[in-house]
């Protein structure tokens, strides 16, 4: 998905169909996964200060991976692959703690200039079910965020 939306991110944002300036924000949700599909490799064989010694790694290099890459820098505001990134550890580490997940989500995204209340809510009543009814919805929710952005691209 990434991938795919790179050229309408480019072409909507800087007007050029390639520009390496900024990733799009999409890849800092691939950042995230590759970052707890290793801390999950890792917990599953360390154990004690080995692992916290090993996910303090993985986070750092995860957060030098979104600036480096610049992912979501565009606006020059915030790296948001580095926010995306926080939301997501948040999310992961407070996960059997709800309100105070719920609680430092909201603050941390206050924190990032984001109003955060409409995504904690949709956490807050999740309701424990993956997925959706039609196995389309997902293709047509990847396909929305490209199409979107070479609208905005062609209107600019």
């Amino acid at each position: 998905m990434a991938l795919i939306a790179e050229v309408p991110y480019d072409l909507a944002t800087s007007g050029k169909p390639f520009d390496f300036g900024s990733q799009n924000p999409v890849f800092g949700l691939f950042i995230a996964f590759a970052m707890l599909a290793a801390m999950k490799w890792v917990a599953q064989r360390y154990q004690g200060a080995m692992l916290v010694i090993s996910d303090i790694v993985l986070v750092v290099v995860a957060v030098l991976w979104d600036l480096l890459l610049r992912v979501g820098l565009r606006q020059h505001l915030m790296s948001l692959g580095a926010v995306t990134l926080g939301f997501v550890l948040i999310f992961w580490l407070m996960r059997s703690r709800e309100n105070t997940m719920m609680f430092t989500a909201g603050l941390f995204g206050a924190v990032m200039m984001i109003a955060p209340g409409v995504g904690v809510a949709f956490v807050h009543y999740y309701n424990g079910k993956l997925g959706y009814k039609h196995s389309w919805t997902k293709w047509m929710f990847y396909a929305f965020y490209p199409v979107i952005l070479l609208i905005c691209a062609a209107v600019a």
